[in-house]
């Protein structure tokens, strides 16, 4: 089965086709979480492609809480922290027409980068996406940006787009970037599906 999406086709194998044939989104993975602590891509990160999307539908967090996004060097056996771990993030965030600004290095005390400047409110959704260039370059740090909307516990609409400079450790400054994770900067996911695209 196959449909279209505005100009681009939806073909059967999670292939994301431009109708002009300029490029397409392949579906290497899919996670579908509840109740978990994260939401975790651990594999088909790597040189294949250039650039890679990671898209969140229906995120629920158990309490009010910000989402976060962590950054494996070794495919998900460890998740960086926050002693050597160095990257640089901001967000722009929109509460009912007020703007905010945030510049931090690390939220928590595990290494987390926030990608939300408001909480999530408890049981309620959020979507994201997730955009990075060139994973396995060692020239130079890797580039992630995206976006996020979701409804917060001021009880109304928050939207933020956030952008991310990873550096790696102090060790291994320029080491590939091969795993991303979803967390919630306290408590659960109650629920939340993912899926990792290679553009092409």
């Amino acid at each position: 089965m196959s449909g279209s999406i505005g100009d681009n086709v939806y073909r059967a194998s999670g292939v994301v086709a431009s109708a002009g044939g300029g490029g397409s989104w392949n579906l290497l993975d899919t996670q579908t979480v509840a109740s978990a602590a994260t939401m975790d891509f651990t594999s088909s990160i790597d040189s294949t492609y250039r650039y890679y999307a990671i898209l969140i539908s229906n995120m629920v967090p158990a309490g009010d809480e910000n989402l976060n996004v962590q950054i494996s060097q070794d495919a998900g056996s460890t998740w960086l922290g926050s002693s050597g771990y160095e990257y640089e993030y901001n967000t722009h965030g929109e509460n009912a027409g007020a703007a905010t600004t945030v510049y931090a290095l690390a939220s928590t005390s595990a290494g987390s980068c926030k990608i939300t400047n408001q909480l999530i409110s408890a049981g309620d959704t959020c979507s994201a996406e997730l955009l990075i260039d060139n994973p396995s370059g060692t020239s130079y740090e890797k580039m992630l940006w995206g976006s996020c909307n979701f409804w917060n516990n001021s009880n109304v609409m928050g939207t933020c787009n956030f952008g991310i400079v990873y550096k790696g450790t102090s060790g291994t400054p320029l080491a590939a970037l091969n795993g991303v994770r979803f967390l919630m900067s306290g408590g659960d996911i109650t629920s939340g599906v993912g899926k990792l695209y290679g553009i092409s």
